[in-house]
């Protein structure tokens, strides 16, 4: 049995990145995108035309992924909802003592009622004794299997919640952004946490579209876990500075 994700908040958010070109639910208006250019004027790179482009599609991906995190849309408005890791270990449970219970009553079957579920299976072409998991000669031992498989997969979802929110979507924001700018400036983005000590170009630009997006998903009911972003654009700048130090230099 494969071990499966260890991180089900991290795929659920990636795994809602297929968009709807130009809902303005999600994507940038042009007065929008104009604030947001705004914070890269002062790049060479400015004119670039896939700049604008690129910012597009990364604030509909953010914005998407910031529903996914927090939120199920039901009836046009945004319902709040546990983490996704918290749902998985939740429901997981939930499904081990529901396939617990149901085969502890099918083995209290009558015999012959489980006889008539033998023969029916036959019948329909159910008897699987070919390959892989499904290769049991009864019943019993099928169904049995089924639950053996779930309590197992169950198992790996023990623990995976942490507490607190996990902010993924705003550190996917950042990270994209600090792309971007490092593409445009030709330099990775600075930050002192926002102490003031220096200009924070680079954070105003993510505070920036991080209230543009807030704005957006607060008219549906929902909203950013945060606007407080010093400390996550800390570690991100760090973790990208970390990543790039791991790379061999090219000679």
């Amino acid at each position: 049995m494969a071990d499966g994700s260890k991180d089900p908040d991290h795929d659920f958010l990636k795994s809602g990145e297929a968009l709807w070109l130009d809902d303005p639910e999600q994507s940038l208006t042009d007065a929008e995108l104009g604030r947001v250019m705004e914070h890269f004027s002062a790049s060479d790179n400015f004119n670039d035309p896939q700049l604008p482009r690129s910012i597009k599609w990364q604030f509909q991906s953010f914005v998407v992924m910031a529903m996914n995190e927090g939120y199920r849309e039901r009836g046009g408005k945004l319902e709040k909802v546990s983490k996704p890791s918290t749902i998985v270990e939740r429901e997981m449970e939930q499904l081990t003592k529901a396939g617990a219970k149901f085969y502890e009553k099918f083995a209290g079957l009558d015999p012959v009622t489980k006889n008539w579920l033998r023969q029916l299976s036959k019948v329909d072409g159910v008897e699987y004794d070919s390959i892989g998991r499904d290769r049991f000669r009864d019943l019993d031992d099928r169904l049995f299997g089924l639950v053996k498989d779930l309590v197992l997969t169950a198992r790996s979802a023990d623990g995976i919640t942490s507490r607190g929110p996990n902010n993924l979507a705003l550190r996917e924001m950042v990270d994209w952004l600090a792309g971007c700018w490092e593409i445009c400036h030709g330099m990775p983005p600075t930050t002192d946490k926002g102490r003031g000590r220096r200009d924070e170009a680079f954070l105003e630009l993510c505070q920036d579209v991080a209230k543009i997006a807030h704005a957006k998903l607060k008219a549906k009911g929902g909203g950013l876990t945060t606007l407080k972003l010093p400390f996550i654009v800390d570690e991100v700048i760090k973790n990208r500075a970390a990543e790039t130090a791991k790379k061999p230099r090219e000679k």
